[in-house]
């Protein structure tokens, strides 16, 4: 880090105090999964892997991503296989169905949609959500009375 500041930014952190703030590292979780199996609460359904909690819940560690991957999704296909060879006749898939949603998952990722909801959220993290300066910022963010919230740290760093 002290290298990427003195050569992007020209700012020796050892002796100019640098801003910190959360961002944004991984999305992880949303399917409901059986631990054995992999199989969602949707029958026919098997998740592995970010879209899973996984073994860490929605906290994965840093570099064991693809390990978790492939055990789990090992394991997601195993039981996905069985799981169809059981079924009596394969689910049909309808067209139309399937155009709807190919289309409504284009507007929701398309650039215009991002654009907007970034647009949305980032004045808010930007000056209430982040690494707090004093204990108003918290309640600003749930519009709330200023100084209800404790302080949870600085939003500048010691000096390193």
């Amino acid at each position: 880090m002290y290298h990427q500041f003195m050569e992007l930014a020209d700012v020796d952190i050892t002796k100019t105090p640098m801003e910190v703030g959360p961002t944004l590292h991984y999305i992880m979780g949303g399917v409901r999964v059986d631990a054995d199996s992999a199989q969602s609460t949707v029958p026919g359904l098997f998740a592995a892997g970010e879209v899973a909690g996984g073994m860490h819940g929605s906290n994965r560690l840093g570099g064991n991503s693809l390990s978790d991957l492939l055990v789990f999704g090992r394991r997601a296909g195993l039981y996905a296989s069985e799981y169809a060879k059981r079924l009596a006749k394969m689910p049909r898939l309808v067209d139309r169905q399937v155009d709807r949603s190919r289309e409504r998952n284009a507007r929701a990722f398309s650039t215009g949609a991002r654009r907007e909801l970034r647009s949305a959220f980032t004045p808010t993290y930007e000056h209430d959500a982040r690494a707090r300066r004093d204990s108003s910022e918290p309640a600003r963010a749930r519009g709330g009375e200023s100084g209800a919230s404790a302080s949870c740290g600085s939003a500048r760093s010691a000096s390193v």
